[in-house]
């Protein structure tokens, strides 16, 4: 009999599960996947049918637990998540008020603009900046540049409650409403709706979450007016939190012994681990991070996002502060929809049948710029074409630009 470690990675566009031999300590057999369908219905819009992915989910670990023999044994199952895509839901009938907003939807700007130059806000990150040259201290560091962004989960909560009669009535009638990331609607189901709950690393990057009391920001909270008993309790992102259904997976139940977001899992899985170690992930969008240890780091840069827990592993926190493209993977996939390029394979011969991009530059902002710009408003483009201009300088100034991005971020945490 062999047994296995299941790992499972619920990314913004693809689901992916493999196994991992115990004794061999390596990956056994192949990788399944589904794709997930992000939903635009007009620009700026990005959403998820949370029953697709649930079932996505669900197909993907049917493949996976069916590829092994009914008497080898699966010992445990790990979970990633993209964080700050969010839904919530109604506790009785488990059904969801619309689709799960995902990170990249942006019609909170408005709202996020609205926040962030209202009087209260403005004051607050100016008496902390006058505070900082005195004090250093990291709490006031982060209230000197904290901000409402469009991926943060807090503003589309907002937005959904405004916009959902139903949602509005259950509230107002004390309805057992919740709300969640990714990790919350997947272990809620799991669970069967006995669980609601959020690892920290899933919590951290909200705009509802204090990274120094280590807790949900009930000050947020009221000041947002997103009622206190919608959250999911907070968990550390290892350990026991439930079995899968015996009612399904063949009748497999399997204890779920990690819950953690995906950039965190990635920083754990090329080993960045110690004080200091910078890793860079590209997938749907690029992002690093700087491991800070126990160190709740207030301010790396200016216009910097505010401190965020990798993991909480026992009674140990573990802090990043991070950067991020929200465009990167799909420049290539937008490559490929608009027929500069057949396939991804050719992508590396296009690019090197050039050596340079004559000129050529791309804005990789279809989702708008992050730190340091913070221009949610701004628009992909080409810059410099001329008449000497090829298809190949154009994809290769589009794969530069994922580059320049990375590159720009890392100048700014390296101060």
């Amino acid at each position: 009999m062999c047994s296995y470690i299941a790992a499972l990675d619920v990314g913004t566009t693809l689901i992916k599960c493999c196994l991992y031999d115990t004794k061999k300590g390596k990956r056994f057999g192949q990788r399944y996947e589904r794709s997930v369908d992000v939903l635009t219905p007009q620009p700026g819009y990005s959403e998820i049918d949370p029953e697709q992915l649930w079932n996505s989910i669900v197909d993907v670990l049917n493949d996976v637990f069916n590829s092994v023999q009914s008497e080898d044994k699966i010992v445990c199952l790990g979970i990633s998540t993209h964080r700050n895509s969010v839904i919530m839901w109604n506790k009785s009938t488990g059904r969801s008020y619309g689709n799960m907003l995902s990170w990249q939807d942006t019609r909170v700007m408005p709202m996020v603009e609205s926040w962030n130059n209202s009087f209260s806000k403005r004051f607050i990150n100016c008496v902390a900046s006058v505070a900082k040259l005195f004090v250093s201290n990291p709490i006031i560091a982060t209230l000197a540049i904290f901000g409402f962004k469009t991926e943060m989960v807090s503003p589309r909560i907002v937005w959904l409650i405004e916009h959902s009669e139903p949602l509005r009535r259950d509230l107002k009638h004390n309805a057992p409403v919740a709300w969640g990331p990714v990790d919350s609607w997947i272990i809620w189901k799991m669970s069967q709706g006995d669980l609601h709950v959020c690892d920290y690393s899933n919590a951290a990057p909200s705009g509802i979450f204090d990274p120094h009391a280590r807790c949900w920001s009930s000050q947020v909270a009221r000041y947002l007016s997103i009622p206190i008993h919608t959250f999911p309790t907070l968990i550390d992102s290892n350990g026991f939190i439930c079995k899968t259904p015996s009612s399904m997976f063949g009748g497999r139940e399997i204890p779920i012994t990690s819950l953690v977001a995906d950039q965190s899992a990635a920083a754990i899985g090329v080993n960045c681990v110690n004080v200091g170690d910078t890793k860079c992930t590209i997938g749907t969008g690029l992002f690093i991070s700087i491991n800070s240890g126990n160190q709740c780091v207030g301010g790396m840069a200016d216009n910097a996002m505010y401190p965020l827990i990798g993991w909480k592993i026992g009674d140990e926190f573990t802090y990043f502060a991070e950067g991020n493209c929200s465009d990167a993977g799909t420049l290539i996939d937008w490559l490929q929809t608009v027929g500069l390029i057949r396939e991804y394979t050719e992508l590396d011969d296009i690019c090197n049948s050039v050596t340079d991009t004559d000129g050529v530059y791309f804005v990789p902002s279809f989702n708008g710029l992050n730190i340091p710009i913070n221009d949610f408003k701004a628009c992909a483009g080409f810059i410099g074409i001329k008449a000497t201009s090829t298809r190949a300088h154009m994809v290769r100034a589009v794969i530069e630009s994922i580059a320049f991005r990375a590159a720009q971020l890392f100048e700014i945490y390296r101060v």
